[in-house]
Formats: structure tokens, C-alpha cells, sequence
């Protein structure tokens, strides 16, 4: 498992740890912190919870402890994201990668796949590893990403949020033809021009409020919009793709 981790870990943020000999156990954990920058990266909170979802599910009762303490310690690295990145871009935290959550699981994982290793509380275990973790997840944000990886323009969550509330407030046609891929929507929803404009002018008449609740960084220059809708007499929930077009989000025709 040495060299897998070894492999896994890219050589700008090897580069910056203050360890003459890392450990095996450091090692690790520096590969799960990586690990959990890179599927941030790659595909935001959704990416980090597919990645710790796939570790924890190759487990099995014949698994090494190390292989264990590996998906404890990137389901750990993943909230350390997932908070870095909710304070950095002004969202909620998500609710899978909470603190309490997140224990919860590295608890039923230790005591139900290594037993023999761990007895006893884990809280001040798990306490522990979470700020050695801290530390290799805030190296691992500042390395330098591999040259391979275009340089991506800053995400800005609340122009995406601004462009979900214009549009849904909207009942000009010609606003909403211009804050959205209108041709793609008309081909996605098999509909014509009138049809389109005449729908969506009957559903935004009745929108009272609009409070957006979240802003989720998607690949492809692309934002998942969640809101709550208030209207005459309910509200519901919503949830739109936006993609940034030459500098201005337009709600996407297709997913």
C-alpha cells in the first residue's frame, strides 16, 4: 500500500511537507488529504462523497487496517475541504461532511473492520487525525495543481445565485431568452419559442421570494443552483444547472 500512496501523491505538495522521513502512517494520510483536494477539484462536494462512498464499499472484513484507516482518513480530509471550501465561497456546509457525521461513520468503520486495533473512545483518535489532517489538507490546497490542468477562472457562487433569481423573477421573454441556452431548452424540452415563454411567464408570475440556500461548483464551468420558491400559497424547492458563457450564467438547456 506504500507505493499506491506514494503514487498517489503529486510531487508540488510532497514537495512542501516538513517530513526529512515520512511514515507510512503519514504517507497515508497525506495521500487521503490529496485524494480529497483532487475530487474537489475535479467535481466538487459530489466528487469527494463518490470518492469516500467507492473506499468505504471495497471494504470487507478481510481488508488490511491500513486500507481502513485510509477511507476513514479521506472521509476526515473531505470535510476538511468541504468547510475550507463553504468559508472560502460564503455557502453551507454540507451536511454529510458535518463533524458529527463524519465521526459517526470513521467510528462504525474502525470498530466494525479493525476491532482488534482500535478499543476503547475513539473521539480523541478521531480528534487527533482530524488535525493532522487539517494540516496535509491545507498543504495539498496551496500545492501547485499538475501543469496538465488548465488554470480555471475563480468560481463566483453569488453571480450564479443573482442569474438563478433574475430568471426566475423574470416575465420578459426577451430577459429570460438572454440569461439562458433558450435554443438548447426549446430541443431538451421538445416545445417551441411561444410555448417556452408563455410557460415559463405563467410560472414566474406567481413567485412571490426566492431564497438560495446553495451554490455547488460542478466540471464544465457549470453551478448546481438550489433554491426555495415562495409562492401564493406554498413554496417549493428547485434546483437548476447554470453554465458560465463568455463571463455571464445562463441556465443550462440540458444537464
Amino acid at each position: 500500500m506504500k507505493m499506491t500512496l506514494l503514487a498517489a501523491l503529486a510531487l508540488p505538495f510532497l514537495a512542501t511537507v516538513a517530513v526529512a522521513q515520512p511514515s507510512e502512517d503519514d504517507i497515508m494520510l497525506m495521500a487521503a488529504a490529496q485524494k480529497a483536494v483532487d475530487s474537489y477539484r475535479d467535481s466538487g462536494v459530489a466528487g469527494m462523497g463518490t470518492a469516500v462512498d467507492d473506499c468505504a464499499s471495497g471494504l470487507s472484513r478481510a481488508s488490511a487496517a491500513e486500507d481502513v484507516e485510509y477511507c476513514v482518513a479521506l472521509n476526515i480530509a473531505s470535510m476538511h475541504v468541504d468547510d475550507m471550501a463553504a468559508n472560502a465561497q460564503g455557502f453551507p456546509r454540507d451536511n454529510r461532511f458535518k463533524q458529527a457525521f463524519v465521526f459517526s461513520q470513521a467510528e462504525e468503520l474502525l470498530k466494525f473492520f479493525a476491532p482488534t486495533k482500535h478499543q476503547g473512545q475513539l473521539t480523541p483518535y478521531l480528534q487527533a487525525r482530524s488535525a493532522s489532517l487539517m494540516n496535509y489538507v491545507t498543504m495539498a490546497a496551496n500545492s501547485a495543481q499538475p501543469a496538465q490542468q488548465p488554470q480555471q477562472p475563480a468560481f463566483d457562487g453569488q453571480a450564479a445565485a443573482q442569474a438563478f433569481s433574475t430568471f426566475w423573477q423574470s416575465t420578459d421573454c426577451d430577459e429570460m431568452r438572454s440569461l439562458s441556452q433558450w435554443d438548447a431548452l426549446i430541443a431538451t424540452l421538445k416545445t417551441t419559442d411561444q410555448q417556452l415563454c408563455a410557460t415559463f411567464v405563467q410560472m414566474h408570475q406567481h413567485v412571490q421570494d426566492i431564497k438560495v440556500s446553495k451554490v455547488q461548483p460542478l466540471p464544465g464551468n457549470r453551478a448546481q443552483v438550489t433554491a426555495t420558491l415562495t409562492l401564493p400559497q406554498q413554496s417549493m424547492q428547485q434546483q437548476d444547472i447554470f453554465v458560465l458563457e463568455n463571463g455571464q450564467w445562463l441556465l443550462a438547456g440540458g444537464n
